[in-house]
């Protein structure tokens, strides 16, 4: 245990990043055995035309929805300046050191952060990848509820964009569907529909990584390698009232 990095430590060596293009912070919780899985995410990314604020949640065996506020083009500073201030980008070298969870139980806490760094001179996109669960354990948690006190204020239904349910997100194994099907009757259905070359079945979100193949992705930007999403000339963005 004497080997763990600490905050302290790598605050004497601060990273240099150009400009914070993706801030992401994720929670999510996991008890297959129950169907009690839940997931909170609030992500801000940069796009052409204005700062996107991503909200996603689904709580224990419930449906997940996705909403998306238009941003005020200062958020991303005021995030910026709080990584800046804290050397946040160099927190990725923590290894999370707390008592580890029952296995059919689980907590993850993470923060991306992707910078443009050919701003400074650098080589392109730079990925910081953060285990809050580590942060919070020595001590910084008040940092990261700053940033959620932010993020949270930016989600007026004003600046709604768009908000959508996923009707297929619903519990595991036991218990009932988000949209209110007994879970064991849902199992079947998809178990005909996969059989059944007449049924389509939902398509998967999100783009897949031409770069590093890592798929479900919802931001602009891979969060494995950092590449930019190519632009879709097929699909208009709704409500963006361009």
């Amino acid at each position: 245990m004497d080997n763990i990095v600490t905050i302290e430590q790598l605050a004497k060596t601060p990273e240099k990043h150009g400009r914070l293009l993706s801030f992401c912070w994720s929670a999510f919780t996991t008890a297959w055995m129950f169907g009690t899985d839940s997931l909170s995410e609030m992500s801000l990314e940069r796009t052409r035309q204005r700062p996107l604020l991503h909200v996603e949640r689904k709580p224990s065996g419930g449906q997940k929805t996705t909403s998306v506020y238009s941003a005020d083009d200062s958020l991303l500073e005021r995030l910026g300046e709080i990584v800046e201030r804290e050397n946040m980008a160099a927190w990725a070298a923590l290894r999370f050191s707390g008592r580890l969870a029952p296995a059919d139980r689980s907590y993850m806490e993470i923060i991306t952060l992707i910078f443009d760094d050919s701003d400074i001179g650098g080589r392109g996109f730079t990925q910081r990848r953060i285990d809050v669960r580590e942060v919070r354990g020595q001590g910084k948690g008040g940092v990261i509820d700053e940033i959620l006190d932010i993020l949270r204020s930016a989600q007026t239904e004003d600046d709604l964009v768009s908000r959508t349910a996923d009707p297929f997100s619903g519990g595991m194994m036991f218990g009932m569907t988000g949209g209110g099907m007994p879970m064991m009757g849902f199992i079947a259905m998809g178990m005909m529909n996969s059989f059944n070359p007449n049924v389509q079945m939902p398509k998967q979100q999100g783009w897949t990584c031409p770069k590093c193949g890592h798929s479900g992705n919802s931001l602009n930007y891979c969060p494995e390698c950092g590449k930019r999403r190519a632009p879709d000339t097929s699909e208009t963005k709704s409500g963006s009232g361009e």
